[in-house]
């Protein structure tokens, strides 16, 4: 009887089978897995995968089909794994059984071959090779030889429901900010955020007012300043939030700040002053800083090309966003 702790998949594998009673050497051997009332038939090199979740027993029974015609004794019936003399069982690691098949039959080693290495079985280390003897009861006689029936059991974890991929970000694509600066210089201006969970960072958003004209391009930065992925924007929309996503989604950690920013050559960025001086944003799983839980927040640096953001200025929001999932496959 077989008992799992945990979730398994079962696979239950004939090896092969060699019967002969009466004179006939055609037996079919059929292995009969029972999980707790529920019934399955292997058939000879059949294969049935079947998940085991804790709690159910499973036992696995040898039952001889008798070819039409026949007439063997009664001690031709199903053999349960349970029994303790006429089953044997493998483990990994154990010696190859030295048993002399009867008359012309398939010895066990010619089954086992493709299970053993350097003499000894190789398989998984919670899997087990059954060795079925049917005809014969008393282990001293010439044919009890325990390849009636050679059955595989191997156990591997299920394989686990992929997660849903959800996709976040901080503001609505309803959001308008009400104030655009009147600052024509070429700036970087950024945002420090953090994940509640480990994910991935797809793209970056900015609002963009009419004045904001120009190329834009977005960054993802670590908070060292290591720049972990850019993009240039296209195909914008004259105002409103503007998106581009990175040619790979860019891992991230949980727990880990990082900053998100984006260079604009011409100016005229969204920016709320004060706006995170007493308080940041969240939207779980995902939060923008409050200024100075990570110094602080709000960063930008003039210049007519890209770089990282490290100066602040009162607290302010530049209206920045990301793009976040929760995994990748």
């Amino acid at each position: 009887m077989l008992t799992c702790s945990q979730p398994a998949v079962l696979t239950f594998k004939s090896i092969g089978s060699s019967y002969a009673c009466t004179g006939s050497t055609n037996w079919i051997v059929n292995t009969k897995i029972t999980v707790d009332t529920q019934d399955y038939i292997v058939k000879q090199n059949e294969t049935l995968n079947l998940t085991i979740n804790p709690g159910q027993q499973v036992k696995v029974t040898s039952v001889p089909v008798e070819p039409a015609g026949k007439n063997c004794s009664n001690s031709d019936t199903p053999v349960e794994s349970t029994s303790t003399t006429k089953v044997k069982s493998l483990r990994n690691g154990d010696n190859v059984p030295s048993i002399q098949a009867f008359s012309s039959q398939t010895s066990i080693e010619q089954y086992l071959r493709n299970y053993v290495s350097n003499g000894k079985i190789n398989i998984g280390a919670k899997d087990i090779i059954y060795l079925f003897e049917i005809g014969q009861s008393n282990p001293s006689n010439s044919g009890f030889d325990l390849q009636d029936n050679v059955f595989l059991v191997s156990v591997s974890d299920p394989t686990p429901t992929p997660l849903p991929t959800y996709t976040y970000s901080i503001w609505a694509s309803s959001t308008t900010p009400a104030q655009i600066a009147n600052d024509s210089r070429a700036i970087e201006v950024g945002v420090k955020f953090k994940s509640d969970v480990d994910g991935y960072i797809t793209g970056i958003r900015f609002y963009k007012g009419s004045g904001n004209t120009g190329t834009h391009i977005g960054n993802l930065w670590t908070s060292s300043g290591q720049k972990l992925a850019t993009a240039t924007f296209t195909n914008e929309t004259a105002t409103g939030w503007q998106q581009v996503n990175f040619a790979q989604p860019v891992p991230i950690t949980a727990n880990t700040v990082y900053i998100a920013s984006y260079h604009t050559s011409r100016g005229y960025y969204a920016a709320n002053q004060r706006y995170f001086e007493t308080a940041g944003v969240d939207s779980p799983p995902l939060h923008f800083l409050r200024n100075g839980e990570s110094g602080g927040n709000g960063v930008y640096k003039y210049g007519a090309t890209s770089s990282f953001p490290t100066d602040t200025y009162r607290s302010s929001n530049y209206w920045i966003d990301v793009v976040f999932i929760n995994s990748y496959l």
